[in-house]
């Protein structure tokens, strides 16, 4: 299982100043895996370099189906988060094999990067189609959206009432710097199923103008957007837009997040004091773990569930109140580099605060609370890492001392919990 791997690590080096013996590896390969990856390598290369990736095509067609597939993946690895790429010679020979029609999504949008009209047409075509089903819609349209075409905003609009599609389509309309596109999507909030509601607020807090139309709606007495529904992370990133009115706003309709570090040290005291053995003893563990999957899940794994984006909580000293209080309402107090958050302003206008997940000579790949945005640097403006923690302030500030008494309770608890 590994020794593809091993194999693969140690040749890396030999990509950067001889590609031609990568192909020689890659044609006396037989792990699928090590092709998908020399592959990749090469076509990462092929903007200086592009006979090596058409000599790996050209041998791929004589392997069996699964080296094609991987020959295949390995190019779209590779230029993900690209707008264009040189066309190899030998790729509407080498597409037109069963193996690589049985993947289309794969070949619409390597075509599309290869600057093949009719790709585009096909994607349109395709995302608007009520006959498709709607996962293949969605991802057309996703492939359709990274290509920023000139009918982006109507095509977006269309599908914002569509299940499913309705989160891609907000990611296009997301991109676009327009007043009425951001009430729309604020007032279409309940359209959007639960679980995707925290990747839309994300949209929201992107743009002041997004962000103004978001407290307004939250600010209505029947708003479609509850105030609860607004975490520390979002309203950290609104605060970031650097608007005095929005800060403002935000503090009238949702609260005040407590930067001091004597605000916070009496919060911790606070919560030390209401936290007390008997009090967490009456928890309700279940509705504390609903509650992490809400607050905590998006960044941390626990019991081997959730997301990898900070420190997994498994291990770590949950048995400590005082650790978890400090963690939690002073996070950036000790924050290792590898968790320092990073906010990128995009060319068209979006702020983005995440973690850096890596970053080469084409492409940035930030991860969100919500997302994973890959980032040609071209369509970057600025990038700005900070000494804080991607954890926010405040987490605590909507919930109840019931909430609060609840998650401490199951975040300590020695073992798994069932769901209510």
């Amino acid at each position: 299982h590994d020794l593809p791997a091993m194999v693969w690590y140690g040749s890396i080096p030999i990509g950067a100043y001889d590609p031609e013996q990568l192909v020689s590896i890659a044609e006396a390969s037989r792990w699928p895996r090590m092709h998908r990856w020399i592959t990749r390598q090469l076509a990462a290369q092929s903007e200086t370099r592009l006979q090596p990736l058409e000599k790996i095509l050209s041998l791929t067609q004589a392997k069996p189906a699964a080296f094609q597939v991987a020959a295949l993946k390995g190019m779209h690895d590779a230029f993900r988060g690209w707008r264009q790429a040189p066309r190899p010679k030998n790729w509407n020979a080498w597409q037109t094999s069963q193996a690589v029609q049985d993947h289309p999504q794969l070949v619409r949008e390597l075509n599309l990067i290869f600057g093949d009209g009719r790709a585009l047409i096909e994607l349109r075509s395709l995302a608007l189609d009520p006959k498709v089903d709607l996962q293949t819609r969605k991802l057309a349209l996703q492939s359709f959206i990274a290509a920023r075409p000139k009918d982006l905003k109507s095509v977006c609009e269309k599908l914002l009432s569509q299940r499913v599609v309705n989160v891609a389509a907000a990611q296009g309309l997301a991109t676009l710097e327009d007043p009425k596109v951001a009430s729309k999507l604020a007032r279409s909030y309940r359209r959007f199923q639960p679980t995707d509601r925290p990747m839309l607020l994300e949209m929201l807090v992107s743009r002041a103008h997004f962000a103004e139309a978001l407290l307004e709606e939250i600010g209505k007495p029947k708003g479609n957007i509850p105030a609860t529904d607004l975490t520390a992370v979002h309203a950290r990133q609104i605060r970031s837009l650097g608007d005095p009115e929005l800060q403002q706003r935000l503090r009238e309709v949702w609260g005040e997040l407590r930067d001091s570090p004597a605000e916070r040290k009496a919060e911790i005291q606070a919560w030390r004091d209401r936290l007390t053995l008997e009090t967490l003893a009456e928890a309700d563990l279940s509705q504390g773990r609903l509650l992490y999957q809400k607050q905590c899940s998006q960044c941390h794994m626990l019991y081997g569930e959730g997301e990898k984006m900070g420190p997994d909580l498994t291990g770590s000293q949950r048995s400590s109140l005082d650790y978890l209080l400090e963690n939690i309402l002073d996070p950036s107090a000790v924050v290792g580099k590898d968790y320092r958050m990073s906010i990128v302003e995009t060319v068209d206008g979006r702020t983005l605060s995440g973690l850096i997940v890596s970053n080469d000579t084409k492409r940035m790949v930030l991860q969100t609370q919500t997302d994973r945005f890959t980032l040609s640097h071209q369509d970057i403006e600025n990038t700005t890492r900070t000494s804080q923690s991607a954890m926010p302030d405040g987490l605590l500030t909507n919930l109840s001392r019931e909430q609060v008494r609840n998650l401490f309770g199951y975040l300590m608890h020695p073992s798994q919990v069932a769901l209510p």
